[in-house]
């Protein structure tokens, strides 16, 4: 039995960052936020969570589509079709 988290090709990966850059670009647009470390503060993350979900190193989980969901309303159905998750 394996304790090592599932991998991941290099292609999968790619397509996650670019889904959650976009993602995370919109969410700058309509919280009217400057830059990456704006977002990190009003998420309460430190900023190299907002690098690595930028570069698909760690997937959008739970935790950070509840936080977009407070600070926007959005639904998380509408959070997870925006990632492309559904």
């Amino acid at each position: 039995m394996s304790n090592s988290s599932p991998k991941h090709t290099p292609e999968q990966i790619a397509s996650r960052a670019d889904n959650q850059a976009s993602f995370l670009d919109k969410l700058l647009d309509v919280l009217r936020l400057k830059n990456d470390a704006a977002l990190s503060r009003k998420m309460g993350v430190q900023p190299p969570v907002i690098s690595k979900l930028r570069s698909g190193l760690i997937p959008f989980g739970a935790s950070y589509i509840i936080i977009v969901h407070e600070l926007t309303g959005w639904s998380i159905k509408q959070i997870k079709t925006d990632l492309k998750m559904v």
